[in-house]
């Protein structure tokens, strides 16, 4: 996938998503109040850096548990293989 600079905000053809956009989402659909990321992006890392803050947040009362599994650091590049996709992927899948 592809994220935006500074923010790991995922970027789509009509636009962005931001983690808080991301959250609101998972819980008006999702029952479960856990729930994990993996984030296989440049600039991931920022998400995970930045979850901090929205998980103590009490406009997210129905969150006990998420978590953000990060390609990369926060600021810094995530990688593809050249056939396969990318290598955080490959190795979360066993691959």
């Amino acid at each position: 996938g592809h994220s935006e600079k500074r923010t790991g905000n995922w970027i789509f053809c009509d636009g962005v998503i931001t983690l808080r956009e991301l959250i609101r989402l998972i819980i008006q659909h999702w029952r479960s109040q856990d729930f994990y990321l993996y984030l296989d992006c440049s600039y991931a890392g920022n998400w995970a850096h930045e979850l901090y803050k929205y998980t103590s947040m009490s406009d997210f009362p129905r969150i006990h548990s998420v978590t953000v599994h990060a390609a990369c650091w926060p600021n810094k590049l995530a990688y593809d293989s050249p056939n396969n996709g990318g290598y955080f992927t490959l190795v979360q899948s066993g691959r």
